[in-house]
């Protein structure tokens, strides 16, 4: 019997895009695109298989959770960083399709101007005059060694 994929196990394989954020929400959404897609791809985020120290992560995250009043994009990194550590068991299943060389995503192609439309059309007209810092990507090194993780941006 020859080994390998055949025409019909392609055909049945289901593969999805993670767009709604950088990493699965919690390990429920996790666990149901594991029961439903072969391969959920993560655009443009980066994550490390290695390289780094446990520890020093480990105090990293408990350093950000000390923070006085942590707000929404700390809880994010938290989070991110937290998944740091599953990231060699999900390889094959999570693909993150950032590049480690290039983690400010210079080659990040959505024109600002759809960037700043899908804000207003998200959030609505603002008062004349302001404009929204829009972040092409984010960006964490990861304490104790070369590593990072970096995700693109809200709009992006």
């Amino acid at each position: 019997m020859a080994t390998g994929i055949t025409g019909l196990d392609a055909a049945l394989t289901l593969d999805a895009i993670y767009y709604s954020a950088p990493i699965p929400r919690n390990a429920a959404v996790l666990t149901i695109m594991g029961a439903v897609f072969d391969k959920v791809y993560f655009p443009d985020v980066y994550m490390p298989n290695g390289g780094y120290d446990e520890k020093e992560l480990q105090k990293e995250i408990e350093r950000l959770r000390a923070l006085p009043t942590p707000g929404r994009n700390t809880a994010k990194l938290i989070g991110i960083l937290e998944f740091v550590q599953h990231v060699k068991t999900l390889d094959g299943f999570c693909v993150f399709t950032g590049d480690g060389n290039t983690p400010f995503l210079d080659h990040n192609k959505v024109p600002g101007q759809m960037a700043r439309d899908l804000f207003f059309a998200i959030h609505g007209p603002q008062k004349p005059g302001w404009e929204p810092m829009i972040h092409t990507s984010h960006h964490k090194g990861i304490p104790g060694s070369d590593e990072h993780v970096t995700w693109p941006g809200d709009y992006h």
